[in-house]
């Protein structure tokens, strides 16, 4: 288990759990961050914030810090 934003460009992990605050975990989850799903990390920032992952097709920027409460599980 890692946090998502541990994940290197390229690598693809199974989201285990989110660990957001209410109204950011249905924020995301409208958007197609919900826990059981699949993700490519595909770009961070030279500083790390933003982060980039693509999840079925569609490509998704989040904070470090919302990324750094996700815990996933590397494929």
């Amino acid at each position: 288990m890692m946090l998502l934003s541990d994940l290197k460009v390229g690598e693809v992990a199974h989201v285990k759990k989110i660990n957001l605050s209410y109204n950011d975990k249905e924020r995301v989850g409208a958007l197609g961050l919900i826990e059981g799903v699949n993700l490519i990390m595909l770009r961070q920032a030279p500083l790390g914030d933003p982060v980039m992952i693509k999840i079925n097709n569609f490509s998704l920027a989040l904070r470090k810090s919302s990324a750094s409460k996700i815990i996933v599980e590397k494929l």
